[in-house]
């Protein structure tokens, strides 16, 4: 029965582990798509001024 009783508090501890690596990886993944629409939005703003840039020097 103790080696029962071993197994399972090893087992419980290994589930609470894994559950705080879930919450890790929630809390980075969360930060990567943030990183992600941000370099969406430099890569927009970059295409606009090279369009600008463009258009100026057509222009001028």
């Amino acid at each position: 029965m103790e080696t029962d009783t071993r197994i399972i508090e090893v087992l419980e501890q290994a589930l609470l582990k894994l559950d705080e690596v879930s919450t890790q990886l929630s809390k980075i993944e969360g930060n990567t798509h943030l990183i992600e629409l941000q370099q969406d939005s430099l890569s927009n703003g970059l295409k606009e001024l090279k369009n600008t840039v463009r258009n100026d020097n057509i222009i001028g």
